[in-house]
């Protein structure tokens, strides 16, 4: 059901090398292709939820409530829309 949690940061390189080896242990791993300097989506699978380290989009600083971000997954289109 989840498909991925952002987690707002205000230092991007520092909590990367915080996380690279926490996800390491957990059997995940930065996706290169989706990543960037601001972003990592780290995940274990294709298709496996994700935890993606993220500057705030709006460039204000990351808070509880500025970069934190749920994301829930849906079968189809149809149920988005329903919802």
């Amino acid at each position: 059901m989840i498909g991925y949690t952002m987690l707002g940061t205000n230092d991007h390189a520092r909590a990367k090398a915080f996380y690279d080896p926490l996800m390491h242990l957990l059997g995940a791993k930065a996706n290169a292709g989706w990543s960037s300097d601001a972003r990592t989506f780290y995940m274990a699978a294709a298709g496996a939820p994700m935890l993606v380290l993220t500057k705030p989009y709006d460039d204000a600083p990351a808070t509880a409530g500025n970069g934190t971000m749920v994301a829930l997954t849906a079968p189809t289109r149809e149920v988005i829309d329903e919802l």
